[in-house]
């Protein structure tokens, strides 16, 4: 009886010593930010001209995908824009971004 009790016993208080570590929080995603011209807008992307992403990418002209469509709300052809791009699974969508004076 006294095996049994361990037998059963023994899963159960491993699970309760593994409930008590910390959690280790996740790292924070990896962004990165760059200034530029939007050149042309479609649905769920923006073509901008932009400057360096610093460590990340030389300056070019490219089409972003949006992370969400709303983003480019109010957004036009010749807009100067300040936004950032979010590593995901798929890729670096835009995720941010604001007209600049």
């Amino acid at each position: 009886m006294k095996r049994l009790w361990l037998i059963l016993a023994a899963p159960a208080l491993g699970l309760a010593l593994l409930s008590g570590c910390a959690k280790v929080p996740a790292p924070p995603p990896e962004t990165h930010s760059s200034t530029g011209v939007v050149v042309e807008v479609r649905p769920g992307v923006l073509v901008i001209q932009h400057q360096d992403f610093p460590g990340f990418m030389k300056a070019m002209t490219m089409p972003f995908e949006l992370a969400d469509t709303g983003l480019a709300q109010g957004i036009a052809p010749g807009d100067k824009v300040a936004f950032t791009l979010t590593k995901t699974g798929q890729g670096y969508p835009l995720t941010a971004i604001q007209k600049l004076p």
